[in-house]
Parts: structure tokens; C-alpha cells; sequence
């Protein structure tokens, strides 16, 4: 398990990297009973290994990494939550470009997306333009290069 978000009816939503017998990489999100029984799951082809996601409860939307199979190019977007079934980079409400893997968090009530890469940058933007401009922005500073 990755990440972890727990839900208003006290289940648990995860991700976590996988590989299946295929060997079809992607994240799988996987919904808990409080009582530690899996109860549903959801692969998303080329999503990664999980590392980060937001959810918004309200009307089921996954906040995702996924990579384009033909091209490699990496994408932060929404896709529907569909249990039990297998969702693809065509199955995205809306994506945008990054230009390398970034962990991020949304709060979907307040508009919110803030993430970091590696290299120290990090980005401040609201979630409904981030879908507008179908990019991430320019990072808001470098942890490695801001005065302390």
C-alpha cells in the first residue's frame, strides 16, 4: 500500500503498485472495510506505483498519475472511480502535463493541488486550472534553492 484516504463511511481507499500476470504495470486502488477486508478494486493501466492520489468523495473522482503507453509522457488527471473494472489514460476526465513524476495532494472542496518532484520544485494551483491549462505550471520555488 502506497497511499491511504479514509472515507465519511469509515472505509479505507488505497493505492498501490502492480503487475499482473500480463505484465500490465498500473496502480490499483482498492477500497477497505474498517474491518480490513478487501471489498473493491480498480486498475488504472500506466498508472505507476500509487505513490500519490487525491479523491474526491463526493461524486467519485480519483486525482491520478498515469503515463501514455505510446508516447511516455506523464499526466495528473481525474478519472471516475469504477470498481471492479480496468481504466486506461482514454478513460480520463481531463489530464495535464508533467514533465516528470510528482507527488502531490488535492483538496477537491477547496480547489486545491499542491505537489513536488525530486529535483525540489514545488507547485501551488488550483485543481479547475489545472484542468484548464492542461499543464503543470511553473514550480512556485525550489526547496533546494529557497533561503531559509
Amino acid at each position: 500500500m502506497q497511499v491511504a484516504q479514509q472515507l465519511a463511511d469509515g472505509t479505507v481507499l488505497s493505492s498501490r503498485a502492480y503487475l499482473d500476470a500480463n505484465d500490465m504495470t498500473g496502480t490499483e486502488f482498492n477500497t477497505w472495510t474498517s474491518g480490513r477486508k478487501l471489498t473493491r478494486s480498480m486498475f488504472v493501466e500506466g498508472g505507476g506505483h500509487g505513490g500519490a492520489f487525491g479523491y474526491h468523495e463526493s461524486n467519485h473522482v480519483i486525482y491520478s498519475l498515469v503515463e501514455d503507453p505510446v508516447t511516455r509522457q506523464k499526466y495528473v488527471g481525474a478519472v471516475t472511480y469504477h470498481p471492479d473494472q480496468v481504466v486506461n489514460i482514454n478513460d480520463f476526465l481531463w489530464l495535464a502535463k508533467v514533465s516528470r513524476y510528482v507527488r502531490f495532494a488535492t483538496d477537491p472542496l477547496a480547489d486545491g493541488f499542491v505537489a513536488s518532484d525530486g529535483l525540489g520544485n514545488v507547485y501551488f494551483v488550483q485543481l479547475s486550472d489545472l484542468k484548464q491549462t492542461a499543464a503543470l505550471p511553473a514550480p512556485a520555488f525550489n526547496t533546494r534553492t529557497s533561503p531559509v
